[in-house]
């Protein structure tokens, strides 16, 4: 296996410019050829489907950087935005079954249709008892949640929009 100072000299003899050769080295060594790779393929020269292909003219590592840190950027950034999303959807479920059935809509069967809801419906609520003995301040049964809400969709027999009473209304902007 080459070391990231032979693939620095293996990417400079395809045309790659480097200003920085501590830090081309210095990422190669961090983030690995392999990975960088894919972010260099679009400034290469493609022929004959060679992995090995030139680099167009003037194409430099910092562009190759720039397009990986962009990625990284894009990804955290529609991490966040997605957790927002479900931490919004679980909370306007776990609303609007509030205002339909109260603190324990949970035991209420017709408020669910089309799950498997009761198999977890002791562990549900030998969960709101142990909370409710500590003296969890303001503990409601439908606040458990990333793992409790989604615990009632485990078995995969439903999504949101089976469990729902009629007149759940959807937030603005999100898809069906």
């Amino acid at each position: 296996m080459p070391t990231p100072d032979q693939q620095l000299d293996h990417l400079i003899g395809l045309g790659l410019v480097i200003s920085d050769r501590e830090q081309a080295v210095h990422s190669l060594r961090h983030i690995g050829y392999h990975r960088l790779s894919s972010y260099w393929q679009p400034f290469q020269i493609h022929s004959n489907g060679d992995r090995d292909c030139a680099f167009r003219n003037g194409v430099e590592f910092g562009d190759v950087l720039e397009h990986y840190r962009f990625d990284g950027y894009l990804r955290s950034t529609l991490t966040e935005a997605l957790g927002q999303i479900e931490v919004s959807a679980r909370a306007l479920w776990a609303s609007h079954l509030a205002d339909a059935g109260g603190d324990k809509a949970h035991l209420d069967p017709r408020l669910f249709t089309g799950l498997e809801y009761l198999k977890n419906l002791p562990e549900l609520e030998q969960s709101y008892q142990r909370n409710a003995e500590r003296g969890s301040p303001n503990y409601s049964s439908l606040s458990y949640g990333r793992h409790r809400s989604g615990r009632l969709l485990e078995d995969g027999t439903g999504g949101p929009d089976d469990i729902l009473p009629e007149g759940f209304q959807r937030p603005d902007g999100l898809p069906e």
